[in-house]
């Protein structure tokens, strides 16, 4: 019986330690080790996207003229409409619109980092942007919706 009673303690305490661990994860990375995916859009390690964390929306055309969006649930969804968006199978896309660069970068203090970049696309607002691995993708009309409002406020 007690043996039962010091396994049934352990269980408990290694649950407690666990829940956590998985509290602290969830709320200072933008993804845990059970959700993040690399792929052409999200590189690098899960433990790369600590918060803070903000993207940088620069309008090439105007100057470089930036606007930082810091909202976590709108860089998680930026990401999603990355990830849900097509690739392109044409060469030679028209990038006519208005150009712009998207940067993801980590805020504050940086450990071995220069500037804290962690993704970087180039697109274009008639719904083309540059990906990783040297890919394009046809943005999703909720991204391109989003990324016209952003860069008009």
């Amino acid at each position: 019986m007690r043996e039962i009673k010091k396994i049934l303690v352990s269980i408990c305490i290694l649950f407690v330690l666990f829940s956590l661990y998985l509290n602290s994860v969830w709320n200072n990375y933008l993804f845990t080790p059970f959700n993040f995916v690399e792929d052409d859009i999200t590189v690098g390690n899960w433990k790369d996207y600590k918060e803070p964390i903000q993207f940088d929306l620069s309008n090439i055309d105007e100057g470089w003229k930036t606007k930082t969006i810091e909202n976590t649930n709108d860089i998680k969804y930026i990401i999603k409409e990355l990830k849900r968006s097509n690739y392109s199978i044409e060469e030679n896309i028209n990038e006519e619109g208005t150009h712009f660069v998207l940067t993801l970068r980590r805020v504050g203090k940086i450990d071995n980092e220069t500037d804290g970049v962690l993704l970087q696309f180039k697109g274009s607002t008639n719904g083309i942007i540059n990906v990783n691995n040297q890919k394009e993708k046809y943005m999703t009309e909720s991204l391109k919706d989003y990324i016209k409002q952003e860069l008009s406020d």
